[in-house]
């Protein structure tokens, strides 16, 4: 006997499920790895790798993605979404709030490329680019539209940046 069912010694023909597990995991796309190869030569070829890296359980999104770029240095891009924005039960922000009350999890609020020293450990940010959002009234008065557009564009990598972050009530970056 055993599996599933057993007998249920207390009903004729009855079956009593038992104890059993089935397990089960998030399966996330963790890093691939591309090779480009010569047209000339199949023997000779070029990779590339990247590594994703889920850091929230409530979005479950990619947080963030290593590339390493030539030796000693690696591309780094940071995703924020609005549930990083959580500072407690809310975010002190009304249009974050809807979006998560909405389960608008995967909506991009921030993100922002690096480059990283591997030796020093220092990150030197290359770019970013802040979308906010709005209330509207497409459908309802809480809809929630984009509203504008921020890109950091620099000529050389900046080790001074400043993520967003909620101040008052407003999203600042």
């Amino acid at each position: 006997q055993g599996g599933i069912f057993s007998p249920d010694p207390n009903k004729y023909n009855g079956f009593q499920p038992e104890y059993y597990s089935i397990p089960s995991d998030d399966n996330y796309l963790t890093g691939t790895t591309t090779n480009i190869y010569d047209t000339n030569d199949t023997t000779r070829y070029t990779t590339s790798s990247v590594t994703y890296k889920y850091d929230d359980s409530i979005h479950q999104q990619v947080s963030r993605l290593y590339h390493p770029a030539n030796p000693g240095r690696t591309e780094v891009t940071v995703n924020k979404y609005p549930a990083d924005y959580l500072s407690s039960p809310t975010t002190n922000n009304a249009v974050l709030d809807t979006m998560l009350n909405h389960n608008m999890q995967a909506e991009l609020i921030e993100k922002w490329d690096s480059l990283k020293n591997v030796a020093s450990g220092v990150n030197a940010v290359t770019g970013g680019q802040l979308n906010q959002y709005k209330f509207g009234t497409f459908i309802n008065a809480n809809t929630i539209l984009p509203s504008k557009i921020s890109v950091l564009s620099v000529g050389a990598p900046i080790t001074n940046f400043t993520p967003a972050h909620v101040v008052s009530g407003s999203l600042t970056g």
